[in-house]
């Protein structure tokens, strides 16, 4: 997460005109472009499932608040009033500028900080506040009533990579069987996509 902090921090900086311009059109908003720009990458790097929780979390938890650039003492946003910022400034051009210098810096801090053995690791960490490290993601299928592993992957440690192992390994198990099986998982694993997969493998997710 101070990766991405130090990431975004960058990107604002070289913004801070057109952040400025922003201003001078329509007056300061009662949530600032840049914050809710920061939050909506939060989103995306903890896979919050909703824009309502996302400003729930920002209510309390101090690592989302550092993030975005909340001091202790400001009040907590309303999801109304976010909503309404995040729509308008979303059809932006700054919006898109910073989005895209983001990604081109978070690109380039994966080539220049490359495994000198694994090209191919990626940053990774294993919760919030953790320090990121070049690895690989490993997954297992877990059978419930004994807690034997009944399959295993390794991949790149990517934003998908969880969901899209998840289902390798359910086809592996249910190739040649038509016999639905249920699967537990977090929530992370509850989107429209892996859930509509899951099915269509003849598998009931509990999610």
């Amino acid at each position: 997460m101070r990766e991405n902090r130090r990431l975004t921090d960058a990107v604002q900086v070289s913004l801070e005109a057109s952040f400025d311009a922003l201003y001078a059109a329509s007056g300061r908003p009662s949530i600032a472009p840049e914050y809710v720009l920061r939050a909506l990458l939060l989103r995306a790097f903890c896979s919050v499932r909703s824009e309502r929780q996302l400003v729930e979390q920002l209510g309390y938890n101090l690592l989302f608040r550092w993030f975005v650039g909340l001091d202790m003492g400001d009040a907590a946003w309303s999801h109304a009033v976010f909503s309404k910022n995040h729509d308008r400034l979303l059809t932006s051009e700054v919006a898109q500028q910073f989005f895209a210098e983001v990604n081109r810096l978070a690109k380039r801090s994966d080539e220049t900080h490359q495994s000198k053995t694994d090209p191919d690791a990626r940053f990774s960490k294993k919760s919030y506040g953790k320090e990121s490290k070049l690895a690989y993601l490993g997954h297992t299928l877990v059978e419930n009533r004994h807690g034997l592993i009944a399959a295993a992957v390794a991949t790149e440690a990517d934003g998908y990579a969880e969901r899209d192992a998840a289902l390798l390994m359910l086809h592996e198990r249910q190739k040649n069987s038509s016999r639905r099986i249920p699967v537990g998982a977090d929530k992370a694993y509850d989107t429209k996509d892996f859930v509509a997969a899951a099915r269509a493998l003849h598998v009931t997710p509990h999610v």
